[in-house]
Formats: C-alpha cells, sequence, structure tokens
C-alpha cells in the first residue's frame, strides 16, 4: 500500500483529534534512519515540542512498515551503552524533547525492506487517544553521517 493512501486513510478517520491536537504538537526534521542491507531494525528521530498549556503524553507509535515500534533511550550501564525501552514520554507546556542518535528514539523492529530517499508513514499515540500520523523520509545512513559532521 502507497504511502499516500496510508496518509488519506489515516488522516480521514482521525480529522477530528487532527483538529484539536494539531495546534498542541511541533513536529520538526523528521526521518528514519536507512538499512544496511540484511538489518532487521532502524530508528526514527525527530524534534517533539508541545505548544499546548496541558502536558502531552506520547506512549507509543506504529507504522506497516515494522512489525513493532517502542520508545527507546540510550543509556550508560556499567561502561556500556545500550539501549532500553521507556514506557512513555511527558512533555509539559511549552517543553521541546529531541529524539535522535544517542538519546531518545522510536525503534522501528523487525522491518520491512526501506529504500533510501523514500517515504513512511508512522502513527504517534497519545494516552489521551489521539494518533498523529506523520510522513518520516528515509535518509542514508552515510548522508545523515555527513549530516551530522557538517554541524
Amino acid at each position: 500500500m502507497k504511502v499516500t493512501k496510508f496518509l488519506f486513510i489515516s488522516m480521514y478517520m482521525s480529522l477530528t483529534t487532527l483538529l484539536n491536537a494539531a495546534p498542541k504538537l511541533e513536529i520538526k526534521d523528521p526521518y528514519v534512519r536507512g538499512m544496511p542491507p540484511g538489518a532487521p531494525n532502524t530508528a526514527a528521530y525527530f524534534e517533539l515540542t508541545n505548544k499546548g498549556t496541558t502536558p502531552l503524553v506520547l506512549v507509543g507509535a506504529h507504522t506497516e512498515v515494522a512489525r513493532k515500534v517502542e520508545l527507546h533511550d540510550t543509556v550508560m550501564d556499567d561502561q556500556m551503552m545500550s539501549m532500553k525501552a521507556v514506557p512513555k514520554l511527558t512533555l509539559g507546556p511549552g517543553e521541546t524533547k529531541k529524539l535522535e542518535s544517542g538519546g531518545l528514539h522510536l525503534m522501528l523492529l523487525q522491518v520491512q525492506s526501506l529504500d533510501e530517499n523514500t517515504e513512511i508513514l508512522i502513527e504517534l499515540e497519545f494516552d489521551d487517544g489521539i494518533s498523529i500520523p506523520i510522513i518520516f523520509p528515509v535518509r542514508s545512513v552515510k548522508k545523515e553521517t555527513q549530516r551530522n559532521e557538517h554541524r
């Protein structure tokens, strides 16, 4: 199924909730890291800002290209970096969180093959029942490394 069809169906089904949530939420620079051949998992990154006056609580996400999506954090444990699942991400009014490599991120598990320079739909799920579809471009790992070196 094409991304445009995903987007249309998702937006149609949640139009009312989107209209209520959209002014409260700002999402910048969403992307999914491209995958080397044979890799089963990847990650999605973005910046999330709560523009509302009440807390927003991200409790999950889903996409049709991965069997499961989890919110993860990268932590130092006995001088070793590891990732652990996080049950939720709370953003207070006016707060911004950056989901990035080496920190908080969405982990896409058991992913179908992703082509670089394409887009996928990921729906962010909040504790109030709102689900917001976001288009994430797939960036090559090589281009992402170059981009980070130039910052």
